[in-house]
């Protein structure tokens, strides 16, 4: 999607890398799982790596469903900000402006949206907060980089939730569901050319735009590693679920033994 000049850039970025490259240093403190754990589907997460895993799993979703907007757009993703290990999911450059995309795995969670409040479960959480941290100082960056004033929008992306409720977000602030991602763009009225674009784009690209020392080098290894880690974390759910079933099946077999013999 993103532009083939601009190779060996931020354009080049994983969806979830800088999550992923987290969770993977989480991870391998996790012991080796004995053959009974393997067997009975024990979690092969290291509780520290829950929740790298978890936010993972949603930007690399969210990032499939980004590959789906026309040519006109063009995505970032895990783009490195400022001076430590701080990332930005996706940044979305298109015709509709520029958009940063925060996103949020919160699977069957109950979402409460207000102007001022974000709640998930009742609990409150500072989505709204980081959201407008992002998209203010995106905007600071690429104004500096290109000498004129960008201003980019923050969004919240809800992934997976049971139900969103609420009056709404806030005005400077979108919260939506990763179902309504595309839509959300594809509605968006052209407000910039694709000379103004390409040039944003061109200065987003660049790792030098956001951090004081990134580089756009991307270990090849590293999502492979992470498919492999989900893919071992999916399987033991599997088992998981058919141990359930088979103990459920097990105990029905049981009690309707007895009311047989009870009959």
């Amino acid at each position: 999607m993103a532009d083939s000049i601009l190779s060996g850039t931020l354009a080049d970025r994983p969806a979830a890398y800088g999550v992923i490259q987290e969770c993977l240093t989480q991870q391998s403190a996790a012991p080796p799982r004995g053959t009974l754990a393997r067997i009975v589907g024990s979690n092969p997460l290291h509780p520290a790596a829950v929740s790298w895993y978890q936010g993972a799993t949603g930007e690399r979703l969210v990032g499939r469903l980004l590959a789906g907007l026309g040519p006109e757009w063009s995505v970032l993703h895990s783009v490195p900000v400022g001076s430590g290990m701080s990332d930005i999911g996706h940044v979305v450059i298109g015709p509709g402006g520029v958009f940063t995309l925060n996103t949020k795995h919160h699977n069957g969670a109950k979402v409460w949206v207000s102007p001022k409040l974000l709640m998930v479960n009742g609990q409150r959480e500072d989505h709204l907060g980081n959201s407008r941290y992002e998209s203010r100082r995106a905007s600071a960056l690429l104004s500096a980089a290109l000498g004129r004033k960008i201003e980019a929008r923050g969004l919240v992306v809800l992934v997976e939730p049971m139900s969103v409720g609420g009056p709404g977000s806030p005005d400077d602030v979108t919260v939506l569901c990763d179902r309504d991602l595309v839509s959300y763009f594809n509605r968006r009225v052209p407000v910039i050319d694709d000379f103004d674009r390409r040039e944003i784009l061109s200065a987003a690209a660049n790792p030098r735009t956001w951090h004081t020392t990134a580089d756009a080098v991307v270990d090849p290894d590293a999502v492979a590693r992470f498919e492999a880690l989900r893919g071992s974390v999916l399987s033991a759910a599997r088992l998981r679920s058919l141990g359930s079933l088979g103990f459920a099946l097990g105990l029905a077999a049981v009690v309707l033994a007895v009311l047989t013999q009870l009959g």
